[in-house]
């Protein structure tokens, strides 16, 4: 398969790396009241900070950190109802929208041995919905409620930034990522089977996206036609990246806090943690196939 890497190179050029991130300024987010109107300037401050930097940290009022107040911020955004993975819809189950990641509450549930819900131990740097289309998933949102004991860090990795520069000082290296059957996602919850075998970076709608995964559920396999060493030189340079500063960090998500992540130019991930068994760590999580936006998202 011929890749256009003209396209490619087109789109690589100013993505953003991590520099400037106002990374201990979160913008502030007052929920509207009944019959309120919501507050613009947020919204456009988030929307800017989405699309400059790839994600936005929004600081909610204390005591809000619930289901309801995630359900009412991508009602602001624009974001649309949630996505849910058909694979969670498996065997007659009926999954909420809202996914609550806790390894302490969700001890007694069907997710508990959820590789990510009901374990306490670290995440390697993934994007959201890697067994769908690159690029569907457009928008994570992550609430903290309550944090770790110790841990619970989460990890960015400006996925795009890096292939970016990689377009520029290896093309052969960067095409094999972009081919598809170079990463392969095959499920394991929920008895499912479902597999993705499709590119790790993509043009979608003139923009530059990527499913750059790194989990137990994730391999890198050599599509036809393309060099090992050009794939395992473009994972190595990746993997390098990762130790930069500049397109990688670690960083702890407070209580009240959200984390809008653009699913499809960052991988993230989270450092392993430890309970109070008083207050588990307790994340609430939304995905979602439209980007932060200002204004109503058109009728087709």
């Amino acid at each position: 398969m011929t890749i256009d890497s003209l396209n490619l190179l087109k789109t690589a050029k100013d993505v953003p790396t991590f520099d400037a991130v106002p990374w201990d300024s979160p913008v502030a987010w007052h929920p509207a009241g009944s019959g309120a109107s919501v507050d613009l300037a947020a919204v456009r401050e988030i929307v800017r900070r989405y699309r400059r930097h790839g994600f936005c940290i929004v600081q909610l009022q204390p005591g809000t950190a619930d289901e309801q107040s995630l359900s009412s911020l991508a009602e602001a955004l624009r974001l649309g109802n949630p996505f849910v993975p058909p694979l969670y819809r498996l065997n007659g189950n009926t999954p909420s929208a809202v996914s609550r990641i806790s390894a302490g509450l969700n001890a007694s549930t069907q997710d508990a041995t959820h590789p990510s819900f009901g374990r306490s131990s670290g995440q390697r740097l993934h994007t959201d919905g890697t067994l769908q289309d690159i690029g569907q998933i457009r928008t994570t949102l992550l609430l903290c409620q309550s944090v770790g004991r110790t841990g619970g860090d989460t990890r960015l990795f400006n996925a795009t930034a890096a292939y970016a520069e990689l377009l520029t000082a290896d093309l052969p290296a960067a095409l094999a990522l972009a081919t598809p059957g170079s990463l392969v996602r095959r499920a394991t919850v929920n008895g499912s089977d479902d597999f993705n075998a499709g590119p790790a970076f993509a043009v979608v709608d003139g923009q530059l996206v990527t499913r750059y995964s790194l989990t137990d559920t994730d391999r890198w396999e050599v599509p036809s036609g393309i060099s090992a060493d050009d794939l395992w030189r473009a994972v190595a340079y990746l993997e390098r990246c990762a130790e930069d500063s500049a397109v990688y960090r670690e960083f702890r998500l407070e209580p009240a806090q959200v984390l809008v992540l653009a699913n499809a130019r960052l991988s993230h991930g989270r450092t392993a943690y430890t309970d109070d068994p008083q207050q588990p760590r307790c994340m609430f999580r939304t995905l979602h196939e439209r980007e932060p936006a200002t204004e109503p998202i058109p009728c087709p």
